[in-house]
């Protein structure tokens, strides 16, 4: 079973259903909300608190809540289908580390896009829209079990 810093991590050919529908969840939501909202800077691991095994990490300022998110990043794609190491982690002011999984960091972004935009009471709907998709995603990915390696790889 996957740790919290597992979930979302790009998952080998063998992982667990579970594990492939909260790392495409992750993949779906992060690389359209960097596409979409930008802010984010790519930087060297040396200059993110990330323990994933990647050389590089996406940095979100979220400065409405004063706080900072480091995503582990495995691969850069010009096109913006990154792929991701995992959730990541979160920084809070008082320098304090926190693990996320693929709703936790759904949530911080969906709170600071409500924050900035002054749109009180749209983050639970909005959440309600990633666990529906996280579902939807369970879905398909059970009905292609037999494609598994079709899937991870492309």
């Amino acid at each position: 079973m996957a740790t919290s810093r597992d979930i979302g991590r790009t998952p080998a050919a063998d992982a667990a259903p579970d594990d492939r529908t909260a790392s495409a969840t992750l993949h779906s939501f992060l690389n359209c909300h960097l596409h979409e909202i930008g802010g984010h800077e790519v930087v060297d691991a040396a200059e993110a608190p990330l323990e994933a095994d990647c050389k590089r990490g996406v940095r979100l300022p979220l400065p409405e809540q004063k706080i900072e998110v480091f995503v582990p990043l495995s691969y850069y794609s010009d096109g913006g289908r990154h792929l991701f190491g995992g959730p990541g982690v979160s920084v809070l002011p008082d320098g304090r580390v926190i693990d996320l999984d693929y709703l936790r960091l759904a949530r911080l972004l969906l709170e600071e896009l409500s924050l900035a935009r002054d749109a009180p009471g749209a983050v639970d709907e909005l959440l309600l829209r990633v666990v529906e998709s996280c579902r939807n995603t369970a879905r398909a990915v059970e009905a292609r079990e037999g494609d598994v390696h079709q899937m991870i790889t492309g």
